[in-house]
């Protein structure tokens, strides 16, 4: 079965990688999740879930979200190492 790129769900692992390395880019572009929500349209409670690894998210979500913080998508998906920190 075909599915669409914009029904693709990522693993829990990857969910959880993803929704950390966002919260950190959001922050490092000093953006609230209320800016993320003005730049995209998509909820504020929804971005909060996201950054806690709580909902599943497609990709083309996880690509509108990190157009907002300008950082490619492949980067918030490798998971951060004690020396990134």
């Amino acid at each position: 079965m075909n599915k669409s790129r914009d029904t693709e769900k990522i693993s829990p692992e990857a969910r959880f990688i993803f929704g950390r390395n966002f919260r950190h880019a959001r922050r490092a572009a000093e953006l609230t999740q209320c800016d993320i929500t003005r730049i995209t349209g998509v909820m504020r409670g929804y971005i909060s879930k996201v950054e806690c690894g709580k909902v599943s998210i497609s990709v083309d979500k996880m690509e509108v979200l990190a157009n907002a913080v300008k950082v490619p998508l492949w980067k918030l998906l490798t998971p951060i190492t004690s020396d990134d920190k």
